[in-house]
């Protein structure tokens, strides 16, 4: 059966698949941002360049946390409610919390990495600014 464009955007591993694919890109992100920006204009200009395609792929990232983590949540809730029917809300709410925490982790880890990116894009176009004598908003 062929499928739509749109159903294979909503199409996401498994939790346990998904996260082992992207670790590396995770991983590779937070070492580029270890590593300082370069004065030289023709550098400083090939890590903006990186920097932004890497905060893309972030923000598609953080879309698909986002994805395992809403999925997440409504299973433990089913699953919450199921096997513990007595549970009042804030009980449940702490139960499914719990359940969820690897995948709250990825999410606010791939939050974090996509605020830093945004910022370093920012400081280095600063930079950048500066290198061609321009003045700077700062």
């Amino acid at each position: 059966m062929k499928t739509t464009a749109h159903e294979r955007l909503l199409d996401l591993p498994p939790f346990h698949e998904w996260l082992p694919e992207i670790a590396h890109e995770i991983e590779d992100t937070q070492k580029m941002l270890d590593s300082a920006l370069e004065d030289s204009p023709t550098r400083l200009m090939e890590q903006l360049s990186a920097t932004e395609a890497q905060h893309s792929r972030m923000t598609k990232l953080l879309v698909d946390a986002g994805g395992q983590l809403t999925r997440a949540k409504h299973h433990a809730l089913v699953w919450g409610k199921k096997d513990n029917p007595d549970l009042n809300s804030n009980e449940l709410r702490i139960v499914v919390a719990f359940t969820v925490q690897s995948e709250q982790m990825v999410y606010d880890r791939l939050d974090g990495l996509c605020v830093v990116i945004r910022n370093r894009c920012m400081v280095a176009m600063n930079m950048r600014k500066q290198n061609a004598g321009e003045r700077s908003n700062w």
